[in-house]
């Protein structure tokens, strides 16, 4: 080949000039100077977890049908995916739902506030009617109450240890008595629960805490109207300490798993100590679970022997 037609051939490459486009295994660019840190904190997750799996940036596109520039670009800061090409992104790298969330979010894009949503587990919270059954499930006292601490449903355990027929309850009572803060007031409760005005705090701060309306003493609509009727029928002294109660403890945080002591003292028995755990039954119809569970084994042999007089 002759100088020319080399020169010429040099020149021929120098004027198509530099090639452009990803190169395989190429680490991605510098940030974006212009997004802030937290805003890109979702990018950092995605690539941090596309390494921990080690995949490539060709790789991953090819999973997700983008090109690696395209996920390059997504990393970097360059550019943001769609709510669509996220979700198979996500779905590719096999994240927790933490870590989809907080990608999800990051992005902009709205997330479902449950893992279980209705309209893929129709059937995932229970009901009132498959409660009733559910919580003869356990051998300690287990009860249900919705967000006025009524009971609605509660097992053979608790019923004997109460003493009740809870069917009969249930049919006898208006939806005021039902309440945990109407039977607060009742005699057969108050002498047998030791820590009476801690339980009655307790249930202060929970109806304090109610996250739409609060219920308040100052300004009682109907159904506080009524519990203090009861209470004033029941036992007018127990009134001061419900107001003292009231006043004193701050509202309680919504959680979805929580607990409170009772140490109920049984005549001829003594003190059987509890630990109740209360869970989410059903979250759109605000019913929780309530596991009396005995703390010590002194405490268990007591409640057998309870039930065991009682049937």
């Amino acid at each position: 080949m002759s100088e020319r037609d080399l020169a010429a051939g040099e020149s021929g490459r120098r004027a198509r000039g530099p090639r452009t486009g990803p190169k395989l295994g190429v680490r991605p660019g510098p940030p974006d100077a212009t997004e802030p840190a937290e805003d890109r904190a979702w990018r950092d997750l995605l690539r941090a977890e596309r390494l921990r799996l080690g995949l490539s940036q060709v790789a991953l596109g090819a999973l997700v049908g983008v090109s690696p520039e395209t996920i390059r670009k997504y990393e970097a800061g360059g550019r943001t995916p769609g709510r669509g090409t996220l979700v198979r992104l996500v779905a590719a790298l096999q994240l927790s739902a933490v870590q989809v969330r907080a990608i999800l979010r990051g992005a902009g894009f709205a997330t479902a506030d449950t893992m279980f949503p209705a309209d893929s587990y129709p059937d995932y919270y229970f009901t009132i009617e498959e409660l009733r059954s559910y919580v003869e499930e356990v051998p300690w006292p287990q009860f249900v109450t919705n967000d006025l601490a009524q009971v609605v449903a509660a097992n053979h355990a608790a019923e004997a240890l109460w003493e009740i027929d809870f069917a009969a309850e249930l049919a006898r009572r208006s939806e005021a008595k039902l309440s945990l803060l109407s039977v607060a007031s009742e005699r057969h409760f108050s002498e047998r629960v030791v820590n009476w005005a801690e339980c009655l705090a307790v249930l202060a701060g929970i109806f304090k805490g109610r996250p739409r309306d609060a219920i308040s003493l100052e300004d009682p609509g109907a159904f506080v109207s009524e519990v203090l009727s009861i209470y004033a029928e029941n036992d007018p002294a127990a009134i001061p300490q419900l107001i003292r109660a009231w006043e004193s403890t701050p509202p309680a945080p919504g959680k979805v798993r929580w607990s409170y002591r009772i140490i109920w003292r049984e005549p001829g028995i003594g003190d059987i100590a509890f630990l109740s755990l209360m869970s989410i039954a059903s979250q759109p119809d605000a019913l929780s679970f309530n596991d009396w569970i005995p703390l010590d084994p002194e405490s268990h042999a007591r409640l057998a022997h309870v039930l065991a007089a009682r049937g």
